[in-house]
């Protein structure tokens, strides 16, 4: 565990300003992914997807729809991965649930 590393070094050992923002980083930050208990599938899927925003600046109008083509392929793989793994409802909604990881991750500029 990183944050344990940083809580035992001497030159921390009394800074909670510098505690606090290592507890965030290492285990508030992850901690809803850590719920999820993501397969290994679906983790490299979500990584993809969220690789492949295409709202990127300084992206031509072409290497933004490829980024969003791209970004459907691996949604509609995570989709179906997920209903052979779960079934149809559920693999549904085990697809949203790894879409409101990324909106957390946005909402806490992870992304």
């Amino acid at each position: 565990m990183p944050a344990y590393g940083f809580k035992k070094n001497t030159l921390f050992l009394n800074d909670d300003k510098m505690i606090k923002w290592i507890e965030f980083t290492f285990t508030k930050s992850v901690a809803h992914f850590n719920r999820a208990s993501l397969t290994k599938v679906e983790f490299a899927l979500l990584i993809a997807i969220i690789l492949s925003k295409s709202d990127a600046k300084d992206l031509t109008p072409e290497g933004k729809e490829l980024l969003l083509n791209e970004s459907i392929k691996y949604t509609k793989i995570l989709l179906r991965y997920s209903q052979q793994r779960l079934g149809l409802i559920e693999g549904a909604q085990r697809l949203d649930e790894c879409f409101r990881l990324i909106n957390r991750s946005i909402e806490m500029n992870i992304l």
